[in-house]
Formats: structure tokens, C-alpha cells, sequence
């Protein structure tokens, strides 16, 4: 009886097959990264000290915000206020927030510079399901209501 000749080609095939079979699906570390965009309302904000130099004055604070939309929940911010001999305001300080984002909840520790009226939120740190959730987000004042908008965005890996 005559054996049948498997062409290369299907041996190569079977040969793949058989191998991820055994390895089994590799497991890839991806991102995604989305659009957030909503508020952050200050409930309060307490200085803690006030000294001058010169004519530019350094407010060190501690506010209270909530934020909605794509992020909910609170913070608590301890910040740095540069009033500079003309005016312009400089700030920069460290946020605590607890809540909801992308429906992961947990803490997320932030960053944030800008002005008396705009500025960047950077992600620095998150624990539970904010773990791996990193974002990126300037805000803007609104003057007619003083509650801040915020247009960025969060990759969550």
C-alpha cells in the first residue's frame, strides 16, 4: 500500500497549531486611552499662611473640591499661591482625590500648576482600582459661575 504525502505547507500549519495550543494565548499589556471632560467645584478653600516679600505674597492653602463627569468624587488639595508684584498668579500643589473614574474606584494622588484661572491636573499615583489609571487634564474657569470645567484625558492599562 502506498503512503500518502502531506505537503510541507499543512505540516507547518499543524505544527503552528500545535504550538499555540500548548503556549496558549500571550497575554499583552495594552492602554486606552479616552476623552474625560466635566467639573470640579470648590467647596472650600482655607489659607494656612500668608506672608509677604516684597510685594509678592505666598498663600499656602488646603481646599475642598468635587469633581463630576468623567471623574467623580472629592479631593482634598494643599496648594502654593504666588501673587507677584503685578498681579499674575502663580499655583502649584499636590491633590488627594477619593472616587469614580471610568467606573474603577479607589484614590488617585495628582499634581497641578496653572493660574488663578487655568491650569493642568497630572496624575502622579493611584491605588485600588485607580491603580493604573493615568490623566492628563487642563481646566478653565468659568467666570460666570466660578466652577471649574476640565477637557482631557485618562488611559487606563
Amino acid at each position: 500500500m502506498p503512503q500518502a504525502r502531506i505537503p510541507a505547507r499543512v505540516v507547518a500549519l499543524s505544527a503552528l497549531l500545535l504550538c499555540t495550543a500548548l503556549v496558549g494565548p500571550q497575554i499583552t499589556s495594552a492602554t486606552t486611552k479616552v476623552g474625560a471632560s466635566g467639573t470640579i467645584t470648590v467647596i472650600s478653600n482655607v489659607p494656612d499662611s500668608v506672608e509677604s516679600h516684597g510685594g509678592t505674597t505666598i498663600t499656602h492653602a488646603t481646599a475642598h473640591v468635587v469633581f463630576a463627569g468623567t471623574l467623580g468624587g472629592q479631593a482634598t488639595e494643599i496648594y502654593t499661591a504666588i501673587t507677584h508684584r503685578n498681579g499674575r498668579v502663580s499655583l502649584h500643589g499636590k491633590g488627594f482625590f477619593n472616587g469614580t473614574i471610568l467606573g474603577r474606584t479607589g484614590t488617585l494622588d495628582y499634581v497641578f500648576h496653572g493660574d488663578a484661572t487655568s491650569g493642568q491636573i497630572v496624575s502622579i499615583h493611584g491605588t485600588g482600582g485607580l491603580r493604573h489609571v493615568h490623566v492628563k487634564l487642563p481646566y478653565a474657569l468659568d467666570p460666570a459661575t466660578g466652577i471649574y470645567h476640565y477637557r482631557g484625558w485618562v488611559r487606563l492599562s
